[in-house]
Formats: C-alpha cells, sequence, structure tokens
C-alpha cells in the first residue's frame, strides 16, 4: 500500500511537474512569437537600433535564458522521476516475485497440511468403523450369551419336568 501511495504521489507530481513545463514551454513560445513580431515590426519601419531596444534585447535574452534553464531543469527533474520510478518498479517486482514465491511455499505447506488432514480423516474413519464393528460383534455375542442362557434355562425346565414325570411314573 505503501508503494502504491508512493506512485500515485509521483504520478501527481509527474504530472503536475509537466503541466508546469507546457505552462513555460507556451509561456516561452508566446515570448518568441512576440520577439519575431517586434523584429519583424522593427525591421518593417526601418527603425535603427537604439540603446533603449539593445536593452530591451538584453532583457529579452535574459528572458530566454531563465526559460531555458526552467526546461533544462524540469527535463533533470522529469529525468530524476522516471529513474525513482524505475527503482519503484524494480522494487515492485522484486516485491511480486516475493510474494509470488511465498504464495508457493505456502501453497506447498498447504497441500501437505490437506494431505495430513485427509490422512487424519481417513485413519478417524477406519477407527470409527473398528469401533462398529466391534459394537456389533459385542453386540452379537450378548445376543448368542442371552440365547445360550434361555436355552440353559429351557433345558433346566424340561430337566425338571423330566424329574417329576419320572418320580410320577415311580409313584404310579
Amino acid at each position: 500500500r505503501n508503494d502504491e501511495t508512493l506512485i500515485a504521489k509521483l504520478k501527481a507530481e509527474n504530472g503536475d511537474l509537466k503541466d508546469r513545463n507546457d505552462k513555460l514551454m507556451r509561456r516561452m513560445e508566446r515570448d518568441n512569437q512576440e520577439v519575431v513580431a517586434k523584429r519583424r515590426k522593427d525591421d518593417h519601419n526601418h527603425r535603427s537600433r537604439s540603446p533603449r531596444s539593445s536593452r530591451t534585447d538584453d532583457d529579452r535574452q535574459k528572458r530566454i535564458d531563465e526559460l531555458t534553464d526552467t526546461v533544462r531543469r524540469l527535463e533533470e527533474e522529469a529525468i530524476e522521476r522516471q529513474r525513482r520510478n524505475g527503482l519503484l518498479e524494480k522494487d515492485r517486482n522484486d516485491l511480486r516475485a516475493s510474494l509470488k514465491h511465498k504464495a508457493k511455499d505456502e501453497g506447498e505447506i498447504l497441500f501437505e497440511l490437506r494431505s495430513e488432514v485427509e490422512n487424519l480423516t481417513s485413519g478417524i474413519k477406519i477407527k470409527d468403523q473398528t469401533i462398529q464393528d466391534l459394537r456389533e460383534r459385542i453386540a452379537e455375542e450378548e445376543n448368542s450369551r442371552k440365547e445360550k442362557a434361555s436355552m440353559m434355562k429351557t433345558m433346566e425346565m424340561m430337566t425338571e419336568q423330566m424329574k417329576e414325570m419320572h418320580e410320577n411314573s415311580e409313584k404310579a
């Protein structure tokens, strides 16, 4: 986010400097047109150059030099801004590469964790199935025991009845 805000600032600054540069270029062009127009007028009127007009030429030359310096300074600032933007772009690309590498590593870790969770889940399912099988065997054993107990009672009753029948037949 800091990179984005810095880039936004630099873009805004770049736009401002471009606007200033454009204004100065238009102003210089206008000044040059005025100078050319005045020279044509002077030549047309066949005026002789007086000290006053040479002073005006000096002023114009000063102004042209100032504007040239300003344009050069703005160009240097633009180059410096481009250099900084290039460094920011490089930093941003390095950061992207680092994040991609981290995301890849995290993806691999996540894959390993998913595999482990799947293994644990299948182990839990196997244990749940084993518990279910044991419960079923316990229920079967209990039913078998109940059946045996019931059969034993039935056999005891039959033995009792046979004893009674035997005793009754001896008495008769």
